[in-house]
């Protein structure tokens, strides 16, 4: 949790790599998912907004939402990690969500999340309209989203660590939400 928390001291001091604060409302977003098999298990449509999940009045209400902004071009280091995070969290109301942002080609992209056999949605910013607001300058990068709709973490850690310290960020926002 040090992790986090720092970084997200350190980013806020930097030039903005994203633009709202933790405790600040998340900005919503509607993205096609290319692997719709995992949309439409999540949301029951090709299509994943964040409002679905999060929110006043979502119609699949989650504890929280992992939103992972990433460039196919750079591997799929972190996907196997988040795939672990999803399985382990699913059944206590979280939901993950990867963004992929350098990708134009919709058909390409879902080539690419079958070959990589990802369960959870992956979301297709064709113009980068979504990293853009918010502001993602750098790779991959990882937002925790809470039920309310606020910003809750941010953070870029190495794909050997994300796991274990998304985790860590994830069970302390749930047991805040339990409490």
């Amino acid at each position: 949790m040090l992790f986090w928390l720092a970084l997200t001291a350190l980013l806020w001091a930097s030039p903005s790599p994203v633009a709202v604060a933790p405790g600040a409302p998340a900005l919503v977003f509607d993205l096609p998912a290319a692997n719709a098999r995992a949309a439409k298990a999540l949301v029951e449509d090709d299509s994943v907004a964040l409002t679905d999940l999060t929110g006043p009045m979502p119609a699949h209400p989650q504890k929280a939402v992992v939103v992972h902004f990433f460039r196919t071009r750079d591997g799929d280091g972190a996907m196997a990690g988040l795939e672990r995070v999803r399985r382990r969290f699913q059944n206590r109301g979280v939901a993950v969500l990867a963004i992929a942002t350098d990708q134009p080609n919709f058909n390409a992209l879902s080539v690419w999340a079958s070959s990589q056999n990802i369960r959870f949605p992956v979301l297709h910013d064709a113009h980068q309209i979504v990293s853009s607001r918010y502001a993602v300058t750098t790779y991959p990068l990882t937002i925790v989203i809470d039920g309310e709709g606020r910003l809750f973490a941010v953070g870029q850690p190495e794909p050997v660590e994300l796991e274990r310290e998304l985790g860590a960020e994830l069970e302390g926002l749930l047991g805040q939400s339990a409490g």
